[in-house]
């Protein structure tokens, strides 16, 4: 019998405010291929918010003593800037003695004509430089590791979000191992019964915490600004003509449904998991930059559109997560 792989105990069980479901089915899809690909079995746990998503053809583990000891690890790519920002931002401005041992190590910000006094804030470019960077490497390196690695004959266990398309499995091997709830999808087609129509088009919006979160990085921030979903419009309605139903999904829907007033509009209030399930179902979709879209919206899209770059969309000078586009997307920069 083949050794087994488990998913992450913490992340799986990690039930903030929003459920975390986009990055749990990042993390699961990740572990899926890992272990098609070098002949393992996955062991998934019980318990968690994704028992009400899926069935698991699988091996489904009751908690009890979990696995304590990463074989992998996934890198951060925010690890460097998160680093930083508790050691030095707090103190707002730079001393001239930690200039002086900054340079010396030779951070390329400084050599590339910024301009940085001893009171000067800690500029963001070189935190979205760093990102950028981490980004790739972190990309290169999970792409080594899932292609590469020789796992130990034994039980082993993984870390990570791992949000990068060409790591995902196939629509296939998803297959293979899930199955969406049936009573789900009984559940969205007959109160929205034109979802599958090819004139129905999914639209995300994510605010609430992004309009906050990696604020330090991105001067803008990373919420998708009202030109983003204006340029989608006219994408969709080239290509769909003008009878588009959009059908709108968001932590904070009064914005999306501003934005969209003047259109034919289906408003989805459900719980997490149907929304999810409504956004997988539809053949079209106007993503945001958020897993819990992208995640639902990776196969069987007719037409989908993407904002360049994700997170770093405002700037468009390197896509974060590195792997964000996906191969049939149409991509919306700013």
């Amino acid at each position: 019998m083949a050794s087994k792989i488990y998913s992450d105990y913490q992340r799986i069980f990690l039930d903030n405010w929003n459920s975390a479901i986009g990055n749990k089915i990042l993390h699961l899809y990740f572990l899926l291929n890992l272990c098609e690909k070098h002949n393992r079995q996955p062991v998934m746990y019980k318990g968690s918010n994704l028992d009400s998503l899926f069935d698991f053809n699988f091996e489904v583990s009751h908690v009890g003593t979990p696995m304590k000891k990463y074989f992998y690890k996934e890198p951060d790519i925010f690890y460097v800037q998160n680093k930083l920002l508790t050691s030095i931002v707090k103190r707002y401005f730079f001393k001239e003695h930690f200039l002086k041992r900054v340079i010396a190590k030779g951070y390329n910000f400084f050599k590339k004509g910024i301009n940085i006094s001893k009171n000067a804030i800690l500029p963001k470019e070189y935190y979205l430089k760093k990102a950028i960077a981490k980004s790739y490497e972190s990309f290169k390196e999970e792409k080594n590791f899932f292609n590469n690695v020789i796992l130990p004959d034994e039980d082993i266990m993984i870390r990570g979000h791992f949000w990068e398309y060409e790591l995902m499995p196939t629509e296939e091997i998803i297959k293979k191992y899930l199955v969406i709830k049936p009573e789900i999808i009984s559940y969205i087609k007959e109160k929205y019964p034109d979802i599958e129509e090819n004139n129905s088009v999914a639209v995300h919006y994510r605010g609430t915490d992004f309009h906050h979160h990696l604020r330090y990085v991105f001067t803008r921030g990373i919420v998708l600004d009202k030109a983003y979903y204006k340029k989608a419009m006219e994408i969709v309605e080239n290509k769909l003509g003008n009878n588009v139903v959009y059908h709108l999904f968001s932590d904070d829907i009064l914005v999306l449904k501003e934005i969209f007033k003047d259109k034919n509009i289906v408003i989805h209030e459900d719980k997490a998991v149907y929304d999810w399930v409504a956004l997988n179902i539809i053949k079209n979709v106007i993503q945001s930059n958020s897993s819990f879209c992208w995640t639902a919206c990776l196969f069987n899209k007719a037409l989908s559109i993407q904002p360049k770059d994700g997170y770093n969309y405002h700037n468009s000078t390197g896509s974060i997560p590195y792997g964000f586009k996906m191969n049939k997307s149409i991509i919306i920069g700013s």
